[in-house]
């Protein structure tokens, strides 16, 4: 039976064609262009059955792996990304730590060395580059802690960081694939949400700093000048954080206390009005409309203006 708590076995949304091979070559090559240089040794007669599949959100990369086999894989020198583990099955050794199912991991930026793995080992690894990460971390302090970032390098199976990077994964899959114009920011949207999240939810050396205050009422209203002059244009909470001048957290705290929902919530109601606007006036078609004021998936615009306004989109271009 097939079990929505796996998420190599779940209903596919994004899920890329899975790749396999039993060619050690061909594995060593592909593992390579999805984490840079490596090495294979295989610890078995029984030979390779290695498969690979993945998807990406945004620059996020989530990825399952497997090996088939007794195997030891090696990062062979420091790299540009972190990535977050899940063991879903079989054993992994890291350091003087034997790694079992239920597992989640984090390896840093400069981690290297061997990483023995069991034959019924699968992996899912969810890739966040350097630049992506801190760049998360500026929208939710507004400013880096001096301190280093170090996230708590192993959660046990069952624990709250293990359960949650692997509900993570499950719904970065179940993610719709947005064509359109505005496909790439909602990816954006996406990662951003993602990577909170861990910061959130994940214990790091800087979860001290997440109990800050809520600005002051001149950093909120900054945000929503900001948000009224860009309703149009590709903002997400990252840039109101920044045209505000604090972070992310603290600014979504002054926004419940002020006018009680989020800031990217009040720039939804923002374009459900200025849509509602050119709807009434008859400037262009819904779909247009929608596109224009940020909305790239028709039935979730329409489902917030039936919300908003009691009546479809195309009822109030009728009128």
């Amino acid at each position: 039976m097939v079990s929505a708590n796996d998420p190599t076995m779940a209903p596919a949304q994004r899920w890329r064609s899975q790749f396999h091979t039993s060619c050690a070559d061909e594995a060593v090559e592909t593992v390579e262009r999805l984490y840079g240089p490596h090495s294979l040794a295989l610890r078995t007669r029984t030979g390779l059955d290695m498969r690979l599949a993945g998807f990406d959100v945004g620059r996020l990369t989530v990825s399952s792996i497997e090996y088939g086999c007794v195997a030891t894989a090696r990062t062979e020198e420091p790299h540009d990304y972190w990535v977050f583990s899940y063991a879903a099955r079989g054993e992994i050794v890291l350091g003087k730590d034997i790694v079992r199912a239920g597992t989640a991991g984090v390896r840093t930026p400069d981690a290297a060395g061997d990483l023995p793995m069991s034959a019924d080992l699968r992996l899912m690894n969810l890739k966040v580059t350097q630049a992506d990460l801190m760049g998360a971390a500026r929208t939710l302090f507004g400013e880096l802690p001096a301190a280093p970032l170090g996230f708590m390098e192993l959660a046990a199976p069952g624990s709250a960081p293990a359960l949650h990077l692997q509900g993570l994964m499950q719904r970065l899959n179940q993610l719709p694939v947005c064509p359109g114009p505005q496909a790439a920011l909602i990816e954006r949207r996406w990662q951003e949400a993602a990577l909170l999240e861990l910061f959130l939810l994940w214990p790091h050396t800087w979860s001290r700093y997440l109990g800050s205050e809520a600005p002051r009422g001149s950093a909120v209203e900054r945000a929503i000048d900001y948000i009224q002059a860009n309703a149009g244009a590709d903002v997400t909470l990252a840039d109101v954080a920044a045209a505000a001048g604090v972070g992310a957290r603290a600014l979504t705290s002054g926004f419940e206390k002020k006018l009680g929902i989020s800031p990217m919530r009040y720039l939804q109601q923002c374009r459900l009005e200025r849509a509602r606007a050119d709807l009434l006036d008859a400037r262009a078609s819904v779909t247009e409309i929608a596109y224009r004021w940020g909305f790239g998936n028709l039935g979730d615009f329409a489902a917030r203006y039936r919300e908003r306004f009691g009546e479809k989109p195309s009822e109030t271009l009728r009128r």
